[in-house]
């Protein structure tokens, strides 16, 4: 049953203390028994949190006790837990053999501090040697003489009397129930990698299906207050208050958290677009090398990351908008979900990341990230009309998971063998930066690291087979007034000559021309080049910051396609 106080002896109280930390100073979820057989521990699902069942006398296996905390406190240290899959009877043994090896581990730690244990009389011992094991497996005895020995070896006459009775009806058991602790004494079975290869041990020497277990994982994150000025919440609410009240048309809210924060002030930014009111609060994260104790607030210097803070948007802005959310994602290739997410947060990703531009400059803080769609998990959407009226409010996920049940797979978890990993060419670093752009529907960004992406290829993989890539200025104009010029001028401008007139490289749509042109390979088609090519007229309006107009997203998309079709071409060769 569940109770307010539990006593506990003073002999725990440094294990219990030890727990605390790992909970922020709040106690397991405690539970009483009336019998020492139901003394338990475990991570409580789904919160997570540590609870423990404890006896209700003060004569009661407290040393049990001990051994359940400092199963907990395994547990929250990201010690993992045995577990298989397939029938109860599967399952129970892996819950056994965790159990033997997490009391081997609290062993080697000196845990054991007096004789009490769960008594494994001679009674126990010779009811199993009475039970029919003609159908019973080797692997069933051989643990239980494993399980005797490991009392045996604390001292305990008990054990030693049933090890030997035992041992005088199954003698090949008992040796090999010896081998198998000689071996796990060998690793330290107390840090995780010692605990993984005793596991390891029990099932290949107890001859169990290797491929029918696995380990679990489960650590407690705690909580931490957030410390906020008297007047903090009042003020933020009147800028909120202010914001909602200045638009006089449509509009909509969108409440936002991101994955990390954003370094400045909490409060309204307003933007042409839109308006952004900001909120930093702190989050639980266990890779944090510091955490706040008492009256203290944790403020990280470089905390873009989001160890410490996360940044939580409401986002406004003018207009009235749809919620379709065209699912599923409709490509591997995370650049080309872009389609699938609504306008809205199109709009807002746009917005966040002006406002970031901004504090990048304002604030000296080039290190913050730009917003991409899948930055966002969750967002709430609020529509209102021009009377301030809630027309529409959902909550909405945007979260695309992959669910496996089952034993997790090796090969899909981890390398067969190291992998040699190589530096991607310029135009390749280019090339993705330009993809990355183009899902946050960056397209000035995307154009021109587009552009900068295909010159580079050009210049590594095309330039160098032309018989000329180069022209000067004066071979420059022929070729371009050939057609205009009389003859006798053509010659005589031919005749011209001047020390400054240095080649330069052709054009890039020319370089493309003659490479065709000269029949080399890979041979490349000019319906395809002008998919690409295309994007290059919009390059100085991008560059010089003028509008784009005539050049969609999914055009851009295609001229990328193109473009690594193409790489693949001259790669591959």
């Amino acid at each position: 049953m569940a109770v307010g106080k539990v006593w506990f002896p003073k002999e725990l109280e440094n294990h219990l203390k030890e727990l605390l930390t790992k909970t922020g100073g709040q106690p397991p979820f405690l539970n009483v028994t009336d019998s020492d057989c139901n003394i338990s521990s475990s991570i409580h699902i789904p919160t997570h949190y540590p609870q423990l069942t404890v006896p209700s006398k003060k004569d009661g296996d407290w040393n049990k006790v001990a051994l359940h905390i400092n199963h907990l406190n395994r547990a929250l240290e990201g010690i993992p837990e045995l577990r298989a899959q397939g029938t109860q009877e599967e399952m129970k043994i892996a819950q056994s053999l965790n159990n033997e090896i997490e009391w081997l581990a609290s062993v080697s730690m000196s845990l054991i501090s007096d004789k009490k244990h769960n008594k494994l009389l001679l009674s126990q011992v010779k009811e199993f040697i009475e039970l029919d094991h003609s159908n019973s497996i080797e692997a069933s005895r051989i643990f239980f003489a494993f399980r005797i020995n490991n009392k045996r070896e604390l001292g305990i006459p008990l054990y030693d009397d049933a090890f030997k009775l035992f041992s005088k009806h199954f003698r090949n058991e008992t040796d090999k129930a010896l081998l198998i602790n000689k071996r796990i004494k060998e690793v330290e079975i107390s840090t995780l990698l010692g605990k993984v290869k005793a596991c390891k041990i029990l099932i290949e020497e107890l001859k169990l299906d290797k491929s029918k277990f696995y380990f679990k994982e489960t650590k407690f994150v705690k909580g931490i207050s957030n410390l906020k000025s008297i007047d903090y919440y009042d003020r933020l609410e009147i800028q909120r208050h202010n914001t909602f009240n200045s638009f006089d048309d449509a509009f909509i809210i969108i409440d936002i958290q991101l994955p990390f924060h954003i370094p400045i002030s909490a409060g309204a930014y307003k933007l042409k677009e839109g308006t952004i009111v900001l909120e930093n609060k702190t989050i639980s994260n266990i890779n944090a090398s510091f955490e706040s104790e008492g009256e203290t607030n944790i403020e990280c210097m470089m905390d873009t990351n989001g160890l410490y803070k996360n940044s939580f948007l409401q986002v406004f802005i003018k207009g009235i908008y749809t919620t379709d959310l065209n699912l599923p994602p409709t490509s591997d290739k995370l650049y080309k979900n872009y389609k699938i997410y609504p306008s809205y947060i199109k709009d807002s990703v746009i917005l966040i990341n002006k406002l970031i531009d901004y504090i990048r400059k304002d604030n000296e803080r080039c290190d913050i990230p730009d917003v991409i769609p899948s930055h966002i998990n969750k967002i709430t959407f609020t529509q209102y009309n021009e009377k301030k009226e809630i027309i529409k409010r959902l909550t909405q996920s945007l979260e695309f998971v992959k669910i496996t049940t089952g034993i997790p797979n090796l090969e899909s978890e981890i390398l067969k063998n190291e992998q040699i990993v190589t530096e991607q060419p310029f135009h390749t670093q280019l090339l993705e930066s330009a993809k990355l752009h183009l899902l946050q529907h960056n397209f000035r960004r995307s154009i021109l690291d587009f552009c900068g992406a295909f010159e580079s290829f050009v210049s590594t993989f095309i330039v160098i087979k032309l018989h000329s890539s180069k022209e000067t200025l004066k071979e420059k104009f022929l070729r371009t007034y050939k057609d205009s010029l009389d003859s006798d001028v053509e010659e005589m401008i031919s005749k011209l000559s001047s020390s400054n007139d240095n080649p330069f490289h052709l054009p890039i749509r020319k370089l493309i021309k003659n490479y065709i042109k000269e029949n080399h390979k890979p041979s490349i088609c000019k319906k395809e080049v002008v998919k690409i090519t295309k994007v290059f007229d919009y390059r100085n309006d991008a560059a010089h910051g003028r509008p784009i107009t005539g050049l969609d997203l999914n055009e851009l998309e295609l001229a990328i396609d193109t473009f690594e079709e193409i790489e693949e071409l001259f790669i591959n060769e």
